[in-house]
């Protein structure tokens, strides 16, 4: 498969390196995705995270993920080994 926007792809790869654009992305996300030279379809999409929409504009999955947890912070603490081995281990 062929992911199209590599601008979408490249800039939640970043996000991956760069908490300050994370901070960024999360107060001004307009301006980050003009930076970026995403089209209107692909800011749309960032900016809903529907992985509907995130999919219709090429976005990598594992970038999805990787998106989600950038604007949901809490997300992150639900998607590791640790707290999957815990729930686990509970059941």
């Amino acid at each position: 498969m062929q992911y199209r926007s590599s601008n979408a792809n490249r800039l939640v790869q970043r996000l991956c390196r760069d908490p300050a654009l994370v901070v960024r992305l999360r107060s001004e996300p307009e301006s980050v995705f003009r930076d970026h030279g995403l089209s209107s379809d692909e800011a749309r999409a960032l900016a809903a995270g529907d992985p509907a929409a995130l999919a219709a504009i090429g976005l990598h999955p594992i970038l999805q993920v990787h998106l989600m947890m950038a604007m949901n912070p809490q997300m992150a603490d639900l998607i590791n080994m640790s707290a999957f081995t815990r729930r686990l281990e509970e059941r």
